[in-house]
């Protein structure tokens, strides 16, 4: 009927105490259960495990300007909880790192921002750029450049320099 039955809320959340079984397989079945089982290394040790999360249309929904994005504040305090259980939780995107960490707003947790060129590791202040991005920056610049074409302005493609990333963004078009 196109209806999805939602079950109330579970009393032992998975994300609190270690679970036997995945979120159980009992209660999670149809198109849940494979990704569900496909998960259970993670949950069964998750002090060897890590998490990684795309922020933009994962975290905050996406939104017609960037600028708007958010980060839920319910999203945020679930972060903050995995980060607690988890070895290793992050956050990564385009933007860069410092801006990821402001709109995520969790705390203890890495942000990877400019599709991995610069991380922001928990109780730093700044990111750290990796090296291979600063050194591969003029062949990056020159690609780009040379595909920077009008009929790209008539799709409304627009080209960001992010610094040692460039972008071909749809956003909007």
């Amino acid at each position: 009927s196109g209806t999805m039955i939602v079950p109330p809320p579970i009393p032992n959340r998975p994300e609190n105490a270690p679970a036997a079984v995945a979120i159980s397989a009992r209660r999670t079945g149809g198109i849940l259960r494979p990704p569900v089982e496909a998960l259970s290394p993670l949950t069964a040790d998750p002090s060897r495990s890590a998490l990684f999360f795309d922020v933009d249309g994962t975290l905050a929904p996406i939104v017609e300007r960037a600028q708007d994005a958010q980060v839920p504040k319910d999203t945020a305090l679930l972060l903050a909880r995995l980060s607690k259980r988890y070895a290793r939780v992050a956050c990564v995107s385009g933007r860069a790192a410092a801006e990821v960490r402001r709109l995520v707003g969790v705390g203890g947790i890495e942000y990877s921002g400019l599709h991995g060129a610069e991380l922001l590791e928990p109780d730093t202040k700044e990111a750290r750029l990796l090296p291979e991005f600063e050194r591969f920056r003029p062949e990056v610049q020159a690609f780009v450049h040379e595909r920077d074409t009008p009929q790209l302005r008539v799709l409304r493609v627009r080209i960001e320099d992010k610094g040692p990333i460039m972008t071909f963004h749809w956003r909007g078009a």
